[in-house]
């Protein structure tokens, strides 16, 4: 079992490794690192590993989907299979974007089939299957490098899809492709499976999730926190003792013309309200309204799976990845997902360290509050930075400030200085999957 990696993706190796390879006790399993750097994660993490002998101009970062320096790397997969065939071994290719639920190699077993492949809906998926080190299992891929080398801007998968359709045509292979149900990528198990938060619409059968359908490496470590599948604890992310935390909901529905602009603008107060207290913002889950994939424009994921609704009941909940582009956010922001103190993770005395309900009305709102603890700001636009200070100052203790809403709380940005355009440049829109800004 190989998966290949560089110093930019080795966090989601170390996922792969501590959620699956560890965790279910697979021992015939390489990581194949690109560079030093990403070897002496590895081996410190107790990876077995190997090191090429050749170093990617662009192996100490994640390269994005489609350029140049990720269709340049993808072929390193490609040609360290072929090696391993050519000493005789059985591989079975696994992407670091891969999580198990139950060791796969018991479901891999067709004799009389030279490959086994996951498919990615439009075309074979690279990113897991096994080959034999059969005639055809090499020529596959000897052939699939020579029209990498021909055509320079095809993935590795372009070249292997493309291939194996000829081959399979001409009977030169025989090519079993593996059953979604068992074997989902991330269109068919996120979001044809109703898959937005954790809980919802449990895989009984599914041994491999593959989290693509989705661009960059941030929004696929994203979505696998959201999910509950993270296990990296890189700087204390989960574990720290000390840190302070603040949460809030949006629990009103304001209809399909205004929800969203009341949630975005409770977001930005959120953010200020954190960076004045100290604190790292969890944020809050969201109202589906519209969109394709549970964004702007329909909802038929949340619709058809979701089990998490608002106190609108009809009106299902959404995670941020929805909404905003989550590198951006990752670069401006200091935040943690919706479900992190769900996660096994946070120490057990941050998650009972938590305040009363609290709630900020600014005198424009009309009181629509449940809390007992509800602070009133005489202005119309929120609460002034020096009343939030005020307010919460005897709370500083206490792990977890809990809001019960955010809506119009704060005003003053202005006040802020460069948290202000932290906030402008970090809150960028953009579509569920990740390939548009808006």
């Amino acid at each position: 079992m190989l998966a290949s990696v560089d110093y930019g993706y080795v966090d989601m190796a170390v996922n792969l490794y501590l959620t699956s390879i560890r965790r279910l006790k697979i021992s015939n399993f390489l990581l194949v690192c690109s560079d030093n750097q990403a070897a002496a994660v590895a081996r410190a993490k107790g990876i077995t590993s190997f090191t090429l002998d050749r170093h990617d101009v662009d192996g100490n970062k994640s390269s994005h989907y489609g350029s140049e320096g990720f269709i340049r790397k993808t072929h390193v997969k490609t040609d360290l299979i072929l090696k391993a065939l050519n000493l005789g071994y059985t591989v079975i290719i696994v992407d670091v974007d891969i999580i198990f639920l139950k060791n796969p190699i018991p479901y891999l077993q067709c004799d009389n089939c030279d490959i086994s492949i996951q498919s990615d809906s439009t075309e074979v998926n690279s990113g897991f299957y096994l080959v034999k080190p059969t005639l055809s299992g090499i020529s596959l891929h000897t052939r699939a490098l020579e029209m990498a080398a021909a055509n320079p801007r095809l993935t590795n998968q372009k070249t292997l899809a493309r291939t194996l359709e000829k081959m399979n045509k001409t009977g030169e292979i025989r090519a079993q492709l593996l059953p979604d149900k068992i074997f989902p990528n991330g269109r068919i198990y996120f979001e044809e499976g109703g898959r937005m938060l954790p809980g919802d619409n449990p895989c009984r059968d599914c041994v491999v999730i593959h989290n693509n359908w989705i661009v960059g490496q941030k929004a696929k470590k994203y979505r696998f926190k959201e999910h509950l599948l993270w296990s990296v604890d890189t700087g204390e992310y989960y574990s720290c003792p000390n840190r302070k935390y603040m949460t809030y909901e949006n629990p009103v529905y304001f209809g399909a013309n205004s929800t969203f602009a009341r949630e975005n603008a409770a977001l930005r107060c959120a953010f200020a309200i954190a960076h004045l207290l100290k604190r790292v913002l969890i944020l809050p889950r969201f109202h589906c309204q519209g969109c394709k994939l549970c964004g702007r424009l329909g909802c038929p994921t949340c619709e058809t799976g979701g089990a998490h609704f608002s106190n609108d009941t009809s009106k299902p909940l959404c995670y941020a990845g929805v909404y905003y582009n989550i590198a951006k956010l990752d670069r401006k922001l200091q935040y943690r997902e919706s479900s992190f103190l769900q996660n096994p993770l946070v120490p057990r005395a941050i998650k009972e360290s938590v305040s009363p309900v609290l709630t900020i009305i600014p005198s424009s709102e009309k009181k629509v509050s449940h809390a007992k603890n509800t602070f009133t700001t005489k202005w119309k636009s929120g609460a002034t930075k020096e009343e939030i200070i005020k307010w919460f100052v005897s709370y500083s203790a206490v792990s977890v400030l809990r809001f019960e809403m955010l809506y119009g709380a704060f005003t003053g940005f202005d006040t802020l200085g460069d948290f202000k355009t932290n906030l402008k440049d970090g809150l960028i829109l953009s579509d569920y999957r990740q390939y548009n800004t808006m």
